[in-house]
């Protein structure tokens, strides 16, 4: 690609999602077919600014060849999106509670994304990138080392970072929050739901767990907050503004958010808002 664009990194899997909500996965017999994980940001991103990749694996199997045909249909540059030979690609199947909330996850197969190798990416990733965005699917698996490498590399060419965590992670394990904090001091947006957020700093306040993260890292700069059908959005400069979200369009949101700063990165109210305002108007 040769302007600037927004790389994503993560999973990249297909998702069977149960059409009938309330129902444990063993009774559903209804579900649609759809792109999770990073996979389906990018192709959000893609909508709004025509100029996203992706990077991630997927198997040499029929569902890879779907991911990548689709990616590909959307205008999502696929350079970087590699083909494992040995691992099959990501397949789940999801359930909702009467809410809309995920309420159970089953993997029929989880295998190629989760393989990102350093050996297999050179700097060449990261040319031309404005914003890169990482999710926990790549902090919590073997893809940890090869991510840490990017990150490394992406701070000395002044790529904006944003990381979120897969809003259906429950953070009791403490290997897993510990791994998380480890990558916010080079991460400049973070967004995770409340829930998370008091696992994640012991805090039930949201004002006094956001403050506690800015100050044990110096990089973050914002944090986005998703809270019984709101987005918060807390800034370094003690900047909080919010707006409505209805359930399900956390990375509508996102995608929206990140296109808007990926080539004017100061965290403002304005930029929040006009955001919100187009995915209201999408």
């Amino acid at each position: 690609m040769s302007s600037k664009h927004i790389l994503c990194i993560g999973e990249a899997s297909v998702d069977f999602l149960s059409q009938q909500k309330g129902l444990p996965l063993s009774e559903v017999r209804e579900y649609k077919k759809r792109l999770a994980g990073e996979a389906e940001l990018a192709v959000k991103i893609a909508r709004r600014t025509g100029n996203c990749a992706l990077l991630s694996k997927v198997g040499n199997d029929r569902f890879g060849k779907l991911i990548r045909s689709y990616l590909q249909k959307e205008n999502v540059d696929t350079h970087f999106l590699y083909i494992d030979n040995d691992k099959d690609t990501t397949v789940s199947f999801t359930a909702l509670d009467e809410e809309g909330n995920v309420a159970e996850k089953q993997y029929l197969t989880r295998g190629a994304d989760l393989n990102l190798q350093s050996r297999e990416i050179g700097l060449r990733v990261l040319e031309n990138v404005s914003l890169l965005h990482f999710d926990s699917y790549s902090v919590l698996s073997d893809n940890y080392r090869a991510l840490s490498s990017i990150l490394s590399w992406s701070y000395k060419m002044d790529a904006f970072r944003a990381f979120s965590l897969a809003n259906d992670l429950v953070l009791k394990n403490k290997k897993d929050r510990d791994l998380i904090r480890s990558v916010l001091n080079v991460t400049d947006l973070f967004f995770l739901n409340e829930n998370q957020l008091k696992y994640l700093t012991g805090l039930w306040a949201p004002d006094f767990a956001c403050d506690m993260l800015f100050r044990e890292n110096n990089e973050l700069r914002e944090i986005l907050v998703e809270e019984d059908g709101y987005i918060h959005l807390y800034c370094r400069d003690d900047l909080h503004e919010r707006v409505p979200l209805m359930k399900g369009r956390e990375n509508d949101f996102l995608a929206a958010y990140l296109s808007l700063i990926a080539d004017d990165r100061k965290a403002n109210r304005f930029g929040f808002l006009k955001a919100a305002a187009v995915l209201i108007n999408f």
